[in-house]
């Protein structure tokens, strides 16, 4: 998966390469607030356990997209 970005990005030029990945990323972020709503919801409805499953959820998914964006290639031309 990180290899075909790279490709990605090395044979795209231009905005035209920041145009998928843009989507993709916002669409990505929010995954973690939404499951942090979901738990909320649940919470507000007394299921203690529903609640707590999808805090931990939204807290992997959170931690899953930090390390891609930790580990992501910057391209940096100088």
């Amino acid at each position: 998966m990180q290899l075909e970005r790279i490709n990605k990005i090395k044979k795209a030029s231009g905005d035209e390469r920041w145009q998928g990945d843009e989507r993709e990323s916002r669409a990505m972020m929010s995954l973690p607030f939404l499951f942090f709503a979901c738990a909320l919801g649940a919470a507000w409805l007394r299921h203690r356990g529903v609640a707590m499953g999808f805090w931990v959820v939204g807290l992997v998914v959170m931690l899953v997209l930090f390390r891609v964006h930790v580990t992501e290639v910057l391209n940096i031309g100088l």
